[in-house]
């Protein structure tokens, strides 16, 4: 996936968890976002977004998950994300410092004690 491609998602999916903004706007926006991915040129043949609000989830996809078979993505479809969910968790992880919640010096060993050997240090 291409840079600018990776930058809207991750844009479109940080704009979704902002708060205060009406759900149908930022859905809007997101299958807007969606469409450009896919149509960029060097975006992806196909991608989905799963968002969790509460106890509510939404599917959204575009293109094809199997280009020969034309077949689209699909809720229960497994993928490589490699590297492209840290811009993800980056941006959550900001965004819970920014609400206090966590602090950018924090270790797991700290937040979830005996779960990493050496205390999570």
């Amino acid at each position: 996936m291409t840079r600018v491609a990776m930058t809207a998602l991750v844009a479109a999916l940080v704009v979704l968890a902002a708060p205060g903004l009406a759900e149908a706007r930022s859905s809007d926006a997101l299958e807007r976002a969606l469409d450009g991915i896919v149509a960029a040129r060097g975006g992806p043949p196909g991608l989905s977004v799963l968002i969790q609000r509460g106890g509510r989830r939404q599917f959204l996809s575009r293109g094809f998950s199997d280009v020969r078979a034309r077949r689209r993505p699909a809720v229960n479809d497994h993928m490589r994300i490699a590297s492209m969910s840290k811009a993800f968790n980056g941006a959550v992880a900001l965004g819970l410092v920014s609400d206090g919640r966590l602090g950018l010096g924090d270790t797991i060993g700290e937040r979830l004690p005996g779960v990493l050997p050496l205390a999570g240090r």
